[in-house]
């Protein structure tokens, strides 16, 4: 499935499509993004890619890769790829590897 601005899909086949067709994520490279869409106060309605699972920060080729692909047909907002564990190791990480897109407003 080739994802522009004239299909529509939900955000969970989205998340499926970055993960599976953008990224090729197998059991050897975990760094499939959480896609939720949420509301910006500035932007609006928008997507966020959170790489909550990679526990560092992605590799330089993979994260071109990923906005590469988002830049075809999305809008980046923010894009940060930091990644800052807890000094708790019971916590998740403060800071994970983060996109913002702006949204076509096509996702349900």
């Amino acid at each position: 499935m080739n994802w522009n601005n004239n299909e529509i899909a939900n955000v969970a086949d989205f998340e499926h499509h970055i993960a599976n067709e953008v990224l090729e994520v197998n059991e050897y490279n975990g760094h499939a993004p959480g896609i939720r869409q949420v509301t910006d106060p500035d932007h609006g309605d928008i997507i966020e890619l959170n790489f909550r699972y990679t526990r560092s920060k992605l590799p330089d080729e993979t994260w071109n890769k990923i906005l590469d692909y988002l830049k075809e047909d999305w809008e980046i907002i923010t894009e940060c790829n930091d990644y800052e564990s807890n000094y708790d190791p019971g916590e998740p990480p403060e800071w994970v590897p983060i996109i913002r897109i702006k949204s076509r407003n096509f996702l349900k």
